[in-house]
């Protein structure tokens, strides 16, 4: 009877603590939305949980309370984010399904899809202008198919459905894709040597940050391709150090041509067997696009360029957060001593010296992380990719990740606590400032391996000890 009372006892107390989770979670979105600062959502849950972690210095039962609280506040943030993804289901956005959906039906009609009449017939037969805005037709429609030839294998089945039977297959399996992410996040960055409490803590702090990061809906609100290659990322993540890493290399060119930029990496390694699995895997996939599409869409693609047809404003609009957007953007205003030729080769110049800082960033953290090593050429690719949208964000969360989970034993460090804080800010504020934030961070960190190695290195042997 005794031990009844006390697992009941114990059970009662267990929910009260879940359920104070919950609640203060609530609690802090509310009075954020209240007063209006939902730009402090995430740096003020962030605080309140590094808070929650530093409470177990009480002792060692401060485990149990802490990862109750954890799972309450995690409870609450998954259905927050599940109610937010279920709204996306509501409206098909122009932006970007409809343009998918579009390119699919080129795709199928066995025309050429990088001409624009194409399109417009297509457009115009579907009555797809009353979903739309001129804007649209000014983007899409009259450029035709904007990317390379073997990107039309992605969105080619979505023409096998209706608008809306389409948008709810695309938009679920966009879901599914993340899922399997969040289960690789756990699965690649969760601490393998901690006792049982200590990992499962780590464990759901990871789950808080992902669900915190700010880009985390808004792939879903554009319907756009994002957790598809954050998923690949992430395979390839797992297997940097195997040759089928290359094949996730290629898969994740196919989806973004961003993905280049990453492949310097492999180059700079001299990671032959990698490149070569690239290669091969590229082959196939040309290969294929060929025997669907024929071989006249490459040419198309060279003799007639869409990005020719693309206008300009597309590479200086608000939600583009690349280098080029930035530069463009102030052109008018600040940099009006320079012409438009000015600006390129401006362009084309710092990017070249942010390849270079990048590499040696790079060589100078391998010598402790090769993780970490590859992960700088994400915010460099982010930033010198001339098309990098805001919801291109969701790629930063592996970097964030193994930023935390190299130092978070220094999680109750003043200086890691504000690196943290600051960059969730960025994150929220614009993608632009959170890659020039990590590209920093990381050239600290190479600076300060350097330091501690040289220290290292000029210690006086002590018999008995390698070090």
């Amino acid at each position: 009877m005794t031990d009844r009372l006390c697992y009941n006892r114990r059970d009662f107390f267990t929910f009260i603590l879940i359920l104070s989770g919950a609640v203060s979670t609530v609690i802090i979105f509310s009075v954020c939305r209240y007063f209006g600062l939902r730009i402090l959502f995430a740096p003020v849950l962030i605080m309140g949980m590094f808070l929650l972690l530093n409470y177990r210095v009480i002792g060692k039962n401060s485990y149990e309370p802490l990862k109750y609280l954890l799972l309450g506040s995690i409870i609450f943030l998954a259905f927050h984010f599940l109610y937010t993804i279920s709204k996306s289901y509501l409206a098909i956005p122009q932006w970007d399904y409809i343009a998918f959906y579009l390119y699919s039906l080129a795709g199928q009609s066995g025309g050429n899809f990088y001409d624009p009449e194409l399109f417009r017939e297509i457009f115009g037969s579907h009555k797809l202008g009353p979903l739309t805005t001129p804007v649209f037709v000014e983007e899409v429609v009259d450029v035709g198919f904007p990317y390379p030839p073997f990107a039309m294998l992605l969105f080619f089945p979505l023409g096998w459905f209706d608008l809306q039977t389409g948008y709810f297959i695309w938009q679920s399996i966009l879901i599914i894709f993340l899922i399997a992410g969040i289960y690789l996040f756990l699965n690649i960055f969760s601490p393998g040597k901690e006792n049982g409490n200590e990992k499962i803590i780590f464990t759901l702090v990871i789950i808080h940050l992902i669900f915190l990061f700010p880009g985390i809906t808004s792939s879903f609100r554009f319907a756009q391709t994002s957790p598809v290659i954050l998923l690949f990322l992430l395979l390839l993540l797992k297997r940097l150090n195997h040759w089928d890493a290359g094949i996730y290399l290629a898969i994740m060119i196919m989806i973004k041509p961003l993905a280049v930029l990453f492949g310097v990496w492999f180059l700079m390694n001299r990671r032959w067997n990698v490149i070569a699995a690239a290669f091969v895997s590229g082959v196939v996939i040309l290969v294929m696009t060929a025997m669907i599409f024929g071989f006249n869409v490459f040419t198309e693609y060279f003799s007639s360029p869409p990005t020719d047809r693309i206008p300009e404003f597309v590479y200086s609009e608000p939600i583009n957060k690349s280098l080029s957007a930035v530069l463009l953007r102030l052109y008018p205003t600040h940099l009006t001593f320079m012409d438009q030729s000015g600006i390129t080769m401006l362009i084309i110049s710092i990017s070249i010296l942010l390849l270079g800082f990048t590499a040696l960033v790079s060589r100078r953290i391998a010598e402790r992380s090769a993780r970490l090593s590859f992960l700088v050429f994400i915010p460099f690719g982010l930033l010198v990719y001339p098309a990098s949208l805001a919801h291109y964000s969701l790629l930063l969360i592996p970097v964030i990740l193994a930023i935390f989970r190299e130092k978070y034993r220094d999680f109750d460090k003043p200086l890691f606590l504000i690196l943290l804080i600051a960059i969730y800010l960025a994150a929220f504020y614009n993608m632009f400032y959170l890659n020039v934030l990590l590209l920093s961070y990381f050239s600290y960190l190479a600076l300060r391996f350097k330091t501690q190695n040289h220290s290292v290195a000029n210690q006086p042997a002590i018999p008995g000890i390698q070090i």
